[in-house]
């Protein structure tokens, strides 16, 4: 069990800026082997209900997952001309009209001073929401250039 244990371990990892993924797979591999050595014991009638149990824990989580509300992160790069930077208040206030949440910002001054550029983590719960915010920076006359990555879950 404890050579399982360490297997399990190898397949957590962190992915991406807030998810961390494998627990439910290092769990599943555990309890494998743990049915493994109830089963090679003969213990048959409790292997049967734990396994039955596990398979239904898994199956009601997944049934869970795709109907619980997920926040999606992005990376946004933003370029303005130096004399018509847009305020950092200004640029919050659109994006969370649009639904965002900034969590992390950058700034650069770039191409030997001629332009700024904010460099952010964001996040949303709908992934609609990134098609609209291309839309929106896209149209601002004052963004000399955009980029909208988003993030693997």
């Amino acid at each position: 069990m404890t050579g399982i244990g360490f297997l399990g371990a190898g397949v957590i990892f962190k992915q991406g800026f807030f998810n961390v993924a494998g627990l439910t797979t290092a769990a599943s591999l555990w309890f494998t082997a743990a049915l493994g050595i109830i089963y090679g014991l003969g213990f048959y009638y409790p292997a049967v209900l734990a396994t039955f149990a596990v398979l239904f824990t898994l199956a009601t989580l997944r049934w869970l997952e795709w109907r619980v509300m997920r926040q999606c992160f992005a990376r946004l790069t933003l370029c303005f001309a130096k004399g018509h930077i847009m305020s950092q208040d200004e640029l919050e206030r659109i994006l969370a009209e649009l639904g965002f949440t900034i969590h992390q910002v950058d700034y650069r001054q770039t191409g030997s001073g001629a332009m700024f550029e904010y460099k952010m983590v964001v996040s949303t719960f709908a992934l609609k929401n990134f098609k609209a915010l291309a839309g929106t920076l896209a149209g601002l006359p004052n963004v000399l250039d955009f980029h909208v990555s988003p993030t693997a879950e």
